[in-house]
């Protein structure tokens, strides 16, 4: 794998960490300080700050965890 892969792949696994340990600060601190969420259904959730509260809402709502999985595509030219 790609040095950037495993990069990403460390950063979702911190990301992982901290929502699953219900540390809504710790995971909105992955974001760009002006960065963007995009949750289904809603408008885009913008800035840290914003990120961290969308954050707390849901873990007040009962969500508990959450999983990253990853889809590979690959392109094969003969």
């Amino acid at each position: 794998m790609s040095v950037l892969f495993q990069e990403i792949k460390s950063r979702q696994a911190e990301f992982m960490k901290a929502f699953n340990s219900g540390d809504a600060a710790g995971a909105a601190a992955l974001y760009d300080p002006e960065g963007y969420f995009m949750p289904n259904g809603i408008d885009p959730v913008k800035g840290r700050a914003g990120i961290e509260l969308y954050y707390k809402q849901d873990m007040s709502e009962g969500v508990k965890s959450c999983q990253v999985n990853y889809l590979m595509h690959f392109r094969i030219d003969s």
